[in-house]
C-alpha cells in the first residue's frame, strides 16, 4: 500500500505547477473590487413592520374571537368564524399587495 502511495506522490509531485495567467488574476480582482463597492443589502424593514401589524391585528382579533367578545358581530349567529376566516385572507392578499408594491419601489 506504501509503494503505491508513494508512486501517486512521485507522479503528482513531478506534474508542472499551474499558475492562473496575469490576465485571469486581474479578471478576478476587478471583479472583487466591483463587488466590494456594490451597494449593501438593507434590512426590509416595511415589510417587517407590515406583517407584524397584521400579525398583531389578526392576534388580537383571535383572542377577541376565542374570549366570546366578538358575538355583536355576527349577531349571535354563529358565522364568527367564516367572518374571522374571511378577515384573515383580506388582511393576508393586502399586506402581500402593498409588500409587493413596497418591493417595486426598492427597486
Amino acid at each position: 500500500m506504501d509503494e503505491q502511495l508513494d508512486r501517486i506522490d512521485r507522479i503528482l509531485s513531478s506534474e508542472p505547477r499551474l499558475t492562473p495567467s496575469p490576465q485571469f488574476t486581474a479578471s478576478v480582482m476587478d471583479a472583487v473590487r466591483i463587488a466590494t463597492t456594490a451597494p449593501a443589502l438593507t434590512f426590509p424593514w416595511k415589510r417587517f413592520l407590515l406583517g407584524a401589524v397584521a400579525a398583531a391585528l389578526l392576534g388580537w382579533l383571535a383572542s377577541l374571537g376565542v374570549t366570546g367578545k366578538l358575538r355583536w358581530i355576527d349577531g349571535g349567529g354563529g358565522h364568527l368564524a367564516l367572518l374571522v376566516v374571511s378577515l384573515a385572507v383580506l388582511v393576508t392578499f393586502a399586506s402581500l399587495r402593498l409588500s409587493n408594491a413596497l418591493s417595486m419601489d426598492a427597486g
